[in-house]
């Protein structure tokens, strides 16, 4: 984005990917939030790039902090995309047919939740080491 003059200030949120992981938003959530974004809340954008694909399940904390903005996920695009690719390659799965086994880099329980709070259901979840 640099490159074609867009000025872009870089917050890493790491922190907030077991917030967006847990699916509990409470209180204590939201502090950790606030007290990640507050320091840009007053700055003049106009655009916010939810750089991890969990983020997208706390946009709407991440809006009542930074308020009405152009938010862009990559959670949405990167589940299109693979659901074109499984289309394209006959893959793709009738969900009331679909095995689901869950691969995750992270805790069980926190696939487990994620999946709960989509309603996704799920034959197996394992964890993987990369």
């Amino acid at each position: 984005l640099q490159k074609f003059g867009i000025d872009v200030v870089a917050v890493p949120c790491s922190t907030l990917v077991p917030i967006a992981e847990s699916g509990v938003y409470n209180n204590s959530a939201m502090q950790v939030i606030s007290n990640k974004l507050q320091p840009i809340a007053g700055l003049d954008f106009d655009t916010v790039i939810l750089g991890c694909t969990h983020f997208g399940l706390i946009e709407k904390q991440i809006c009542n902090i930074l308020g009405q903005r152009n938010y862009v996920q990559c959670g949405k695009p990167t589940a299109k995309v693979l659901f074109d690719l499984l289309s394209k390659n006959n893959v793709l799965c009738n969900v009331t047919k679909c095995n689901l086994n869950v691969f995750t880099t992270g805790k069980n329980q926190s696939a487990i939740n994620i999946c709960n709070q989509l309603s996704v259901s799920f034959d197996s979840i394992s964890t993987v080491q990369i």
